[in-house]
């Protein structure tokens, strides 16, 4: 059995008291699962209140990621599929940074383990909506994964499961190393295996 191939990045929320949100209406270019091409020479900009800006992490994750042009141009040597970047800056009422980046991560594949994960549907008939799937305990099928086109494998989302954005291990490796070479702050990687429950937010 292979062991440690798939991983989650994102921010040490347990280490950071940031809290940032987007401040205009652009979220709408980065926050879907369908793969639209999109640019913009203007920031997105988020905001952290009163938050002084000092020591902020190189990920920043509320959802969306935020994440610094180190760990940008890091995870982008890789080209990896249906993943943009977008220009933006983080604000407060202090501060602002620049060389920030939205990350949106567009890739998304059927890999669910349809006899390990445990999966149920929430009636929404009352707000005149389709009935929603939910996933609350999520594995990924090693086999489903397997037969995907490598370049889809790096980064992504697991169909029925959006929430979570997944890495290869091997690309968190080769970021994670070029992160501690040049100070990044603030990251947390949570490899598992195939045959552990996948770690869902």
């Amino acid at each position: 059995m292979s062991t440690e191939q798939l991983t989650t990045f994102s921010e040490n929320l347990l280490g950071s008291d940031i809290i940032a949100k987007p401040a205009d209406g652009r979220e709408f270019l980065y926050s879907t699962d369908i793969f639209v091409p999109v640019s913009t020479s203007a920031p997105i900009v988020w905001t952290a209140g009163e938050h002084p800006l000092e020591d902020v992490p190189d990920i920043i994750d509320k959802g969306d990621r935020l994440v610094s042009r180190l760990i940008m141009e890091a995870i982008m040597a890789w080209d990896p599929y249906g993943v943009i970047f977008l220009p933006a800056e983080l604000h407060s009422t202090c501060r602002q940074l620049t060389g920030f980046y939205i990350m949106s991560v567009n890739n998304t594949i059927d890999v669910i383990n349809d006899e390990e994960s445990f999966v149920f549907t929430r009636d929404k008939s009352h707000l005149g909506l389709p009935p929603k799937v939910v996933v609350s305990e999520l594995y990924i099928s090693e086999s489903k994964y397997n037969a995907i086109e490598p370049h889809k494998k790096h980064i992504f989302r697991v169909q029925g499961s959006d929430d979570t954005i997944f890495f290869s291990t091997e690309l968190v490796d080769n970021v994670w190393e070029i992160a501690e070479k040049n100070g990044a702050v603030g990251l947390v990687q949570e490899p598992f295996d195939f045959d552990e429950e996948a770690p869902v937010f």
